[in-house]
């Protein structure tokens, strides 16, 4: 078997310099930072909430007992979903106005309006303007002095005098009275709001 001569056109030329060959350009100069990479979705029944944390969180409750690795796991699986859940009723709020961004407004509107968080509407309450929240406060202040208007309480924060009795003692009256009572789950509060 003959061997056929190479052509010397196909071989490629060796540069005379190893120094002249071209070097791979790296895809960011060191000046710049390097994008981090993604992390991977967590797999069924994983968590991304650190579980050292949420331990550390639930010891610092000192009404719980001991609390076992699988329950810490448990509580931080069910945190996520609950989050995942505000969350996502929010950014549908927040989408329903055209706007990328949630807002406080979003998360207490999907609050209101998702039947599964209305356990949040106290913590998480709906804005309103500041007359109406006054004009409110005034209300729920009439209501707990039994009946008097807004406008009859005094402006200094003290209380009215209460009328001396008919029988001419300084004993009440026999009988029912509702002046000065209070319901027992009600605190008495100042009559009127310190806005300074």
């Amino acid at each position: 078997m003959e061997v056929e001569p190479t052509n010397p056109e196909l071989i490629s030329p060796v540069p005379a310099h190893p120094q002249q060959q071209p070097q791979p350009q790296p895809e960011f100069t060191p000046n710049e930072k390097q994008p981090k990479p993604k992390p991977a979705p967590p797999e069924l029944g994983e968590s991304v909430l650190p579980m050292a944390r949420v331990q550390k969180i639930m010891r610092a409750d000192k009404e719980l007992p001991n609390v076992t690795k699988e329950a810490v796991h448990t509580i931080s699986v069910a945190t996520e979903e609950f989050i995942r859940r505000l969350s996502s009723a929010a950014y549908a709020q927040a989408d329903r106005d055209k706007r990328s961004m949630i807002q406080y407004k979003d998360v207490a509107l999907a609050v209101k309006r998702t039947p599964e968080l209305h356990f949040l509407e106290e913590m998480i309450p709906t804005t309103i303007p500041a007359p109406q929240a006054f004009a409110q406060h005034r209300l729920k202040l009439a209501e707990r002095n039994n009946g008097p208007t807004a406008a009859s309480t005094p402006t200094n924060g003290s209380s009215a005098r209460k009328p001396k009795p008919a029988n001419g003692k300084n004993k009440p009256p026999a009988g029912p009275s509702t002046e000065g009572t209070a319901t027992p789950d009600v605190t008495d509060e100042p009559n009127e709001m310190d806005l300074s």
